[in-house]
């Protein structure tokens, strides 16, 4: 195991050969900025894309126009609080029109070992970067996990938790995703 920075999570997501995996588990993450667009989401605005949003949605782009697949799953507390409304309401939609498969996973009915797992990438599933978090949701942490029998669990989670999860589309079909 060794500390990366992001810099160096930067290149495996651009670096990957065939798949980039996301599994989410926390209910909020603190990132400064998406606040505008949060805020305003949350007043029932159309968000901007901010500069970071933007970023990502190209590097989704490149990736899935090279025939790359990348796939999140977030493990979510229902009822839904405002930021996983925003998440799922505006923020993932984007993410999927630039090519990005979502799952959404009620944590009521995930796999115990999925629910516990802590956030991770997983990397054409023998490249495994587990992410640390506070308890405002700040990312503190990247480990690049190097242990085999670590990234044999990750990629059983990975399975289990897309063999649970329904789509981005057909989850938000039963949700209110904007504040009350």
């Amino acid at each position: 195991m060794s500390t990366i920075t992001r810099g160096q999570l930067g290149q495996f997501l651009t670096g990957f050969q065939h798949t980039a995996y996301r599994l989410e588990v926390l209910d909020f993450y603190a990132d400064d900025s998406e606040a505008p667009a949060f805020a305003a989401f949350a007043a029932g605005q159309s968000p901007d894309i901010y500069p970071g949003k933007q970023g990502w949605l190209d590097k989704v782009r490149a990736a899935t126009a090279a025939g790359r697949t990348m796939q999140r799953v977030h493990v979510v507390t229902e009822p839904l609080n405002s930021y996983l409304r925003f998440e799922i309401g505006w923020s993932y939609e984007l993410n999927e029109g630039a090519g990005e498969d979502i799952r959404i996973l009620s944590a009521d009915h995930a796999p115990v070992a999925v629910r516990t797992a802590g956030d991770y990438w997983l990397f054409d599933s023998d490249t495994l970067i587990q992410m640390e978090y506070d308890d405002r949701g700040r990312l503190v942490k990247l480990d690049h996990i190097r242990d085999t029998g670590a990234i044999t669990t990750a990629n059983d989670i990975r399975d289990a938790a897309l063999r649970h999860a329904v789509p981005l589309k057909q989850y938000a079909e039963g949700q209110l995703l904007r504040a009350p």
